[in-house]
């Protein structure tokens, strides 16, 4: 009989808990509640603001280190290019010769 008391009991503080989580909240309480929100929202711009400009340098380095692959095959193939017009030139001379 007791322990169903007992039950009881811890049953009807659990309720009691509950219920003042839905009572008013006095100004102060909202003001805390506020701040507390304020300082959280505050801590997750700055976290997702280091993020985006962690993302944003990465792909800025990767993009020139691409760039300047492209560039460089670019420059090395018009160089080939150059290379075999002017030997065909040459050629061209020889035969002329």
């Amino acid at each position: 009989m007791w322990h169903i008391m007992d039950k009881a009991k811890e049953l009807g503080e659990k309720i009691a808990e509950e219920a003042e989580k839905f009572q008013p909240k006095t100004a102060e309480e909202r003001r805390e509640e506020l701040a507390e929100l304020t300082e959280d929202l505050s801590q997750t711009m700055e976290e997702a603001t280091e993020s985006a400009k962690e993302a944003y340098d990465r792909l800025a380095e990767e993009s020139m280190e691409a760039m300047e692959a492209a560039v460089g095959a670019e420059m090395s193939a018009a160089g080939a290019e150059s290379l075999l017009d002017q030997a065909v030139k040459y050629k061209g001379i020889d035969v002329f010769v």
